[in-house]
């Protein structure tokens, strides 16, 4: 990995030495000697499914946020009010302190009830983006306020920060990241993962034409209560087109109570399916990430 991942702190700072210390059992042996179900497994695989997608949106969001704050930075004159519509709510440039220059704050709005974008994603509620710095200079940065947050449904919080590591490589921290579905269930991220923006990059206000490429380590909690942690190797690094819920290729290795699984996305290598193949005790299984869903 050509940039140094920070230790993730919180969570995954916890559990991470108790569950690296203990890889050596990824020696299987007989099902039975762990205590690691395939339902327990699925559950993690569709937890983490459900985050990604949701906090990689909230990434694409923030970098068009700041893509639009360096076109108003550099207008003349510098003031609130200029507004652009994102995939179904609006986006407004916010004057911080009656200051015309940085920090700068874009406003990403969709009211009260679900908008669907071009992308098929419903939301609703406030993102507040805040820059330090013009967002196409290397190491700047965005964090994220949610204002009552929706993503298809669920509730989205946490403290969310983007850095812009130069050569279309972006930096993605998450701490404290949670989504709460309707009926209260709540699913916990904590993460320092990279994004490689792969295609539309010439085109930084459309979302809908993008694919990242997506590494590094994230630690979660499923609305049960199981932790895990995945490790995505850069070279084996998961696709992800913005129009499609789950990743098209790659490979995440994860970890549960101590025992390592893997889950290949490209198997069949199909655009935007919903499956995936599942390593669980050396057995392959296909995983459906639609069964998760209704």
């Amino acid at each position: 990995m050509k940039h140094f991942t920070k230790f993730i702190r919180v969570a995954i700072v916890a559990i991470l030495p108790f569950i690296y210390s203990s890889c050596d059992k990824i020696d299987l042996g007989e099902a039975e000697d762990y205590d690691v179900s395939l339902e327990e497994v699925k559950s993690v695989v569709y937890t983490e499914a459900l985050l990604n997608v949701t906090f990689v949106d909230v990434f694409n969001m923030g970098i068009r946020a700041g893509a639009f704050a360096d076109i108003q930075l550099n207008s003349m004159p510098k003031k609130s009010g200029n507004v652009v519509d994102v995939l179904g709510g609006q986006m407004e440039m916010l004057i911080i302190d009656n200051n015309p220059n940085l920090p700068a704050a874009i406003r990403l709005d969709w009211g009260d009830e679900n908008k669907k974008g071009s992308d098929g994603f419903n939301r609703r509620g406030m993102m507040v983006a805040t820059l330090s710095n013009y967002w196409s200079e290397a190491n700047s940065k965005i964090s994220i306020e949610f204002r009552n947050y929706y993503f298809n449904d669920y509730k989205v919080e946490g403290e969310v920060t983007f850095t812009n590591l130069g050569s279309n490589l972006y930096n993605v921290y998450i701490k404290d990241g949670k989504v709460t579905s309707t009926d209260s269930k709540i699913a916990k991220r904590n993460s320092d993962i990279f994004l490689k923006w792969i295609e539309g990059v010439d085109t930084k206000m459309d979302i809908t034409d993008d694919i990242w490429g997506i590494y590094g380590v994230v630690g979660g909690t499923t609305a049960t209560g199981l932790d895990y942690v995945i490790d995505i190797k850069e070279d084996k690094y998961l696709e992800k087109a913005t129009v499609c819920k789950h990743p098209n290729k790659g490979v995440a290795s994860f970890l549960i109570k101590a025992i390592k699984f893997s889950l290949d996305y490209s198997p069949d290598n199909e655009e935007c399916d919903s499956k995936a193949e599942l390593d669980f005790y050396g057995l392959k299984k296909q995983i459906d990430f639609d069964d998760s869903e209704g």
